[in-house]
């Protein structure tokens, strides 16, 4: 099934966060929900608006990502090296593994390592290692 809740601002979040209200983008409200006494619908007074990318820098403890051992090659290895540089302007840690048919095993990078996650990174990610090979931890 489906629900609406209805989601209103005080102007000065409006103005705040007007520029990310954009119809058929995902987004994520912080706020007090509460019953409306006028038509008995859900609503939300929101104090905070995250885009997804937004949402996924604040909210994520660690990128995760598993390397197979049936497609695994050096180059993919440094494709995966190359795309962490490339989004490395981020807080969330990567944490990487290395996955044989009967055991999952952490790999020590000798150094944390950070990202931006988005959209773009997940997908490079999936195309060099996978579709399985990619999941993100939340808080």
């Amino acid at each position: 099934g489906t629900q609406q809740i209805n989601i209103s601002f005080f102007e000065d979040k409006y103005i705040r966060y007007k520029n990310i209200l954009k119809e058929d983008e995902i987004l994520f409200f912080y706020g007090e929900i509460y019953i409306d006494d006028y038509d008995s619908q859900l609503t939300m007074k929101a104090d905070k608006i995250y885009s997804l990318d937004d949402a996924r820098e604040k909210f994520s403890k660690y990128l995760n990502i598993t390397l197979s051992s049936d497609i695994i090659s050096k180059q993919k290895i440094y494709d995966i090296k190359n795309l962490i540089d490339k989004y490395d302007k981020g807080k969330t840690k990567v944490m990487l593994s290395y996955k044989t048919r009967d055991i999952i095993a952490p790999i020590n990078s000798g150094k944390d390592i950070y990202v931006k996650i988005t959209d773009n990174l997940i997908s490079d990610i999936k195309s060099i290692a996978g579709d399985d090979s990619v999941a993100i931890k939340y808080q």
